[in-house]
C-alpha cells in the first residue's frame, strides 16, 4: 500500500527546542494542520522529551507525489511510502548526520525519528503493530500496562460523535518503534517499508489511541480514512524502547486541575450563547451541570471580599503569588463539589445561586468566630483541607435545619454549631477546641477517614434536638 501527502504551506526553519520552546509549539501547530486534511505532510515532533536538546534546524518540506504510487493496497501490496520529516539527535560533536536530515544535538546517546502520519486503516494492516506487554513474571521486554477498556471507549465515543459533526480532531502523536532501520529518500522527502520485513511496531506511546481509533473504526468504516500524528524511531532495541516508555510516561504533566475547572466554569457559560465543538462525553456532561462554574463563583467570592476570612487565602489556577496562602482553588473547589454541591446538601439548589456566595461567606464567619484563636502565633488547620473537608461536610445539616426557616445569618448558624459542640462526647470534643485545630496539633495528623468520622459525629450532635425553632441572630 503507497500513501503520500503534499507539503505542508509553511514550516519554520529554525526550530529551538526545550521541554516547553518553540520545537515543542511548531510539533503542535504541525499536528494541527496534520488533521483529517489532504494538504498535509508530516507534523514535526519535539524531541526534547526524549533528549536534553538544545537546538534543532527544520528545513520545509516537499513531498513529491507521482500518482502512480498511489493507493496499492487493493492489490495486496504491503509496501507503504508516506511523507515524513527526519530527525537524527546526536551525541554533541558528532558530525556523521548528512545534510539532508534534520539535525538536533543532544546531551548523549542516538535516535533517528521520522514524524508523519498515517491513516486508521493502516492501523488494521496485518503485523503493523503490536502492544509489548509488561509481565510481572516474566523479565524480557515487555513495558506496556494493562489496556484501560473504559478509556479506549470514552476516546471512540468522541471520535464517533466528532465524524458525525464533522470536527474529530486529534493532534496528539502516537509514538512506534522498530529496532529495523528504515531508509528516508532525501529528494522525495519519504520513507518506504514492507510491513511484513520491518513490522510489527512496537507502541511506545499511545496504545489507548489506537485501541480507541480502531474502536471507532468498526462502528464507523469512515474512520479508516482518518488520518492521525505518528513518530516511527527506528533502530531502536528492546531496551532502549522500554527506556523511551519510562521517559514518556514519567515527563509528561497533566493539565492543572485548577486550570481544568477554570476552562470547564467557562464552557458552562457559552453553552447557549456560542456555537461549541465536539467535546467527548464526560467533558460535555461536566460543562453541563455547571458545577464547577458555581463552585468556583464561591471560590472566587470568598477569596476577594472584604472581611472574608478566606480573603487572599487561596491560590487561584496561574496565581504565582502565594503569600498568605493556605489552600489552592482545586482542593476547595473540589471540596465545595462533593459536599456542598451534592444532593443531600439544600444549598446545591439552583434556587441558591444567587444568595450561595453569601450564605457560605456567613458560614466560614461564623466558623471561625468559634475556633480561631487570633492572638496564637500558629496557623489554624481550619484553613486547610481537612478543616475545608470537615465543616463542608458538616454544612449538609447546618443547612438543612436553617433552610427551613431560610434564616441563614451569621449569628444564627454559630448558635446551631455552638449546640452542636457542646453535644459531643469522647475524644470528638476536640473539635470544638481552638488549640485542637493549631497547626502541629491532632487536626494535622487527621487521614480522611478520621475527618469523615468527626463530621459524622458533629452533624449527629447538632441533630440531637429534632425541633429547632428559629433562632434569632
Amino acid at each position: 500500500m503507497s500513501l503520500w501527502a503534499r507539503s505542508m504551506d509553511s514550516m519554520s526553519s529554525l526550530v529551538t527546542g526545550s521541554s516547553s520552546g518553540g520545537a515543542e509549539s511548531v510539533a503542535r501547530n504541525a499536528a494541527l494542520v496534520a488533521r483529517n486534511s489532504r494538504k498535509r505532510c508530516a507534523a514535526a515532533i519535539s524531541p526534547s522529551g526524549m533528549r536534553s536538546i538544545n537546538s534543532c534546524r527544520v528545513s520545509r518540506v516537499i513531498c513529491s507525489s507521482p500518482s502512480s504510487v498511489l493507493h496499492a493496497a487493493a492489490n495486496g501490496d504491503r509496501d507503504i511510502t508516506i511523507c515524513a520529516l527526519r530527525y537524527d539527535i546526536v551525541p554533541e560533536g558528532n558530525n556523521s548526520v548528512d545534510d539532508n536530515s534534520s539535525r538536533c544535538v543532544g546531551s548523549s546517546g542516538s535516535l533517528k525519528l521520522y514524524a508523519t502520519s498515517i491513516k486508521v486503516g493502516d492501523l488494521k494492516l496485518r503485523d503493523f503493530y503490536r502492544i509489548n506487554k509488561l509481565d510481572p513474571e516474566d523479565a524480557g521486554p515487555g513495558y506496556q500496562r494493562i489496556l484501560n477498556e473504559g478509556r479506549a471507549k470514552r476516546l471512540a465515543d468522541y471520535l464517533l460523535d466528532g465524524q458525525t459533526e464533522g470536527d474529530a480532531f486529534l493532534p496528539t502523536s502516537i509514538f512506534l518503534a522498530t529496532n529495523k532501520d528504515i531508509p528516508f529518500d532525501s529528494s522525495a522527502n519519504t520513507i518506504t517499508f514492507d510491513v511484513a520485513l520491518v513490522g510489527p511496531f512496537n507502541v511506545v506511546d499511545g496504545q489507548h489511541r489506537i485501541a480507541g481509533l480502531v474502536m471507532a473504526a468498526e462502528k464507523k468504516p469512515d474512520l479508516l480514512q482518518f488520518e492521525i500524528p505518528v513518530n516511527i524511531a527506528v533502530g531502536l532495541d528492546d531496551v532502549s524502547q522500554m527506556c523511551h516508555f519510562l521517559i514518556v510516561n514519567t515527563t509528561q504533566r497533566a493539565v492543572d486541575k485548577a486550570v481544568e475547572q477554570q476552562i470547564v466554569a467557562r464552557l458552562t457559560a457559552m453553552v447557549g450563547l456560542q456555537e461549541m465543538p465536539t467535546i467527548p462525553r464526560w467533558i460535555r456532561r461536566q460543562v453541563e451541570k455547571g458545577e464547577d462554574a458555581r463552585a468556583l463563583l464561591v471560590a472566587n467570592f470568598l477569596n476577594t471580599t472584604a472581611g472574608s476570612p478566606w480573603l487572599g487565602k487561596i491560590r487561584m489556577a496561574n496565581d504565582e503569588d502565594d503569600s498568605g496562602v493556605t489552600i489552592n482553588q482545586k482542593s476547595f473547589v473540589n471540596s465545595l463539589k462533593k459536599y456542598v454541591f451534592s444532593s443531600n446538601n439544600p444549598l446545591s439548589s439552583p434556587g441558591f445561586d444567587v444568595q450561595r456566595p453569601m450564605i457560605l461567606l456567613n458560614y466560614w464567619k461564623a466558623v471561625v468566630e468559634l475556633l480561631i484563636d487570633d492572638q496564637s502565633p500558629s496557623p489554624s488547620v481550619i484553613f486547610k483541607t481537612n478543616g475545608v473537608d470537615l465543616f463542608h461536610m458538616v454544612s449538609a445539616i447546618v443547612f438543612a435545619h436553617l433552610a427551613s426557616q431560610l434564616d441563614f445569618k451569621k449569628d444564627t448558624i454559630k448558635s446551631l454549631l455552638l449546640r452542636g459542640f457542646s453535644n459531643l462526647t469522647g475524644d470528638n470534643i476536640g473539635i470544638s477546641d481552638r488549640g485542637w485545630w493549631q497547626r502541629g496539633g491532632v487536626a494535622s495528623g487527621l487521614n480522611t477517614a478520621a475527618v469523615r468520622k468527626l463530621a459524622t459525629a458533629l452533624s449527629h450532635a447538632i441533630s440531637v434536638q429534632d425541633n429547632v425553632g428559629k433562632i434569632s441572630s
